[in-house]
């Protein structure tokens, strides 16, 4: 194994000399005032003292330049060799090539520029790479192959335009640190490392990289922590690299995944912060992975896709993912076995939570019959990017597009969370044209609800609604209901009756009858009907529900009396009511019958009866 490792990274140093040279540079990235992203500023070649490129080849090699150039040290470990304030512009070979030394020694405050790579370091240990500055090489900025314990650490790696170049690479090269490194406008790789174990990659800035930002190939227990990672293929990604942690990185604008860890087992990705990816945020296919208090923003694909088993997600953000088909579908998509995935926020999930507990009465859904049982109403705190999340409508929602809106109306929203632990203010605005002009109805509101008049706004069907949310710091975020909705005059005419209306004398069954409620939604109508026998100090119910206009109404079981009325109460679907009563009392009297014997005839007594109708009172 060891002999292919060197066979391989002596190819890898064949293609440093390319015969077409391509530049590559992706659009985008932070403007100069964003977080995170420094300005890259090149120093003067004046402030350094020319030089040919340096070849050492072995310890004595060394001692002898050393000499021979004033070198300061004696590759002590208490006296390294210095190799200090060189500039070395060169164009058809390496400016600098260490190789085969256990002195110690250190490069640094060197500025390098073009050759076909920058600084080489090969079977060695003991090296000190820092404060220098290597710009358009056509290879490798800097590479470090079959070293160990190597430490490069604040240099700035600029313009790599060599095809498939990195600006850093470990080859076959353990327990090296490469820290607090720019790397910016690579043409390849920003750090590269195959076969290196133990290795600690933290507080690196790469930026505008063809490839990955960091990649792993073959590169084992490693720690890759703190890094700011923008525009590049992927931000970090891993290829049969086990037991690796990935801690607080900060990873942006990649064109495919935020991180990528494939066929790589027993990793840990916590509190990473991912954000603008053009595919998954986190892309997952190795077992055993922990991957804990993350943040997945704005993706364009599904915040996590988890494609291997045994993997541990708690207690991560997933915000605003899957923006390519519709923020409103499933944020994680877990297609392995015997996942844990439990705790998480999801933004578009924070209600309802009638116990207060932070915990979503609902299990969030995702992957079919898969389910998260505890969701959590407020996203996890990280120090790593304020995000301030929208503030989500929940009545009138999206799916009650065209509801029709009068009277006093409550207007529901979802809680606005801050990464930063920030107090937060609602606004509330509404759009009577579909967006074109917005007055404010609520402002610096606390709670997440308003009581909102409809009938003091003009009557429109183009109506929306916009809630801004605000930090302290003045950081905000808003809503804008896509669906449009209608404010219009709700009235429901009264129920006239037309019999009986007032002065008349029934009796046997008789019909109830009055005009149609009209209800100008046009929603459903019933009506309730009441009679009183004392003229209105008392009511009795006859009839609920009712749909028709016509009631047959038996009054044999009910008292004479001449104190009559009637009431209808009409009720429409939407809980608004309209009423008539008589207009005045009726009677209700049953006919007195009289028998007056008139003849006997043939011993049959003849009976005539006379009818008399009670007069009308």
């Amino acid at each position: 194994m060891k002999g292919k490792r060197v066979v391989l990274f002596c190819i890898s140093l064949l293609i440093l000399c390319p015969i077409t040279v391509t530049k590559y540079c992706v659009d985008g990235g932070f403007d100069s005032d964003n977080q995170g992203i420094p300005n890259i500023l090149i120093p003067s070649e004046g402030s350094y003292e020319e030089s040919l490129p340096i070849v050492i080849s072995n310890d004595i090699d060394f001692a002898n330049q050393a000499i021979a150039n004033l070198w300061d040290g004696n590759g002590s470990v208490s006296n390294p060799y210095i190799i200090e304030g060189v500039n070395i512009t060169t164009t058809g070979t390496f400016a600098i090539h260490i190789g085969n030394t256990t002195v110690f020694f250190e490069i640094r405050g060197c500025l390098i520029i073009s050759g076909t790579a920058g600084i080489i370091l090969e079977n060695l240990t003991h090296a000190t790479i820092w404060n220098n500055t290597i710009q358009d090489t056509n290879g490798h900025g800097l590479v470090v192959g079959e070293s160990n314990g190597v430490k490069v650490t604040n240099n700035t790696v600029y313009n790599i335009i060599g095809v498939d170049s990195a600006g850093l690479y470990s080859f076959s090269s353990d327990y090296c640190e490469y820290s607090n490194n720019t790397i910016d406008v690579v043409n390849g790789w920003g750090i590269l490392a195959d076969y290196s174990n133990n290795c600690s990659i933290t507080q690196n800035t790469v930026n505008e990289v063809l490839h990955d930002g960091i990649r792993l190939r073959d590169s084992s227990e490693n720690n890759i922590t703190l890094n700011v990672i923008t525009s590049g293929t992927s931000g970090i990604k891993l290829g049969n690299s086990h037991e690796c942690i990935l801690v607080e990185n900060l990873v942006g604008y990649s064109l495919a995944d935020g991180i990528s860890i494939e066929v790589s087992f027993n990793c840990s990705v916590i509190d990473n912060v991912l954000f603008e990816s053009g595919s998954y945020s986190l892309d997952v296919s190795g077992d055993s992975t922990d991957i804990i208090t993350n943040t997945f923003y704005r993706s364009q694909l599904q915040g996590l896709r988890c494609q291997s088993d045994g993997n541990y997600i708690e207690y991560n953000n997933f915000i605003e993912n899957n923006l390519a088909f519709s923020e409103f579908a499933t944020y994680l998509v877990d297609v392995g076995s015997n996942n844990q995935v439990q705790g998480n926020y999801y933004d578009v999930w924070t209600w309802p939570d009638e116990d207060e507990d932070d915990i979503v009465d609902r299990p969030y859904p995702y992957s079919g019959e898969k389910y998260d049982s505890e969701p959590h109403v407020k996203v996890f705190q990280t120090y790593l990017m304020h995000i301030l999340t929208k503030p989500r409508l929940i009545y009138p929602n999206e799916t009650l597009a065209g509801e029709k809106f009068w009277g006093m109306t409550q207007i529901i929203w979802s809680v606005s969370s801050d990464t930063f632990g920030h107090d937060v203010m609602y606004n509330v605005s509404i759009s009577a044209d579909g967006g074109f002009h917005w007055s404010e109805v609520a402002h610096h509101l606390s709670e997440t609800s308003l009581v909102w008049l409809a009938s003091e706004f003009p009557e429109s069907d183009e109506y929306r609604f916009k809630i801004v949310a605000q930090c302290i710091d003045g950081l905000s975020s808003e809503y804008i209901t896509g669906a449009e909705y209608e404010v219009k005059s709700h009235t429901l005419s009264n129920p006239t009756i037309l019999a009986p209306n007032g002065g008349e004398t029934i009796f046997g069954t008789y019909d109830i009858r009055w005009n149609e409620a009209v209800e100008s939604w046009g929603l459903p109508v019933t009506y309730t009907v009441y009679y009183s026998q004392d003229a209105g100090e008392t009511w009795s119910e006859l009839i609920s529900y009712f749909e028709d206009t016509t009631l047959v109404w038996d009054i044999s079981g009910v008292p004479d009396g001449d104190q009559y009325l009637i009431r209808v109460v009409a009720r429409s679907e939407a809980g608004i009511t309209s009423w008539d009563v008589s207009d005045s009392v009726f009677t209700i009297s049953r006919p007195n019958i009289t028998m007056i014997m008139v003849a006997v005839v043939g011993g049959v007594v003849m009976v005539v009866m006379a009818i008399y109708l009670l007069k009308r009172r």
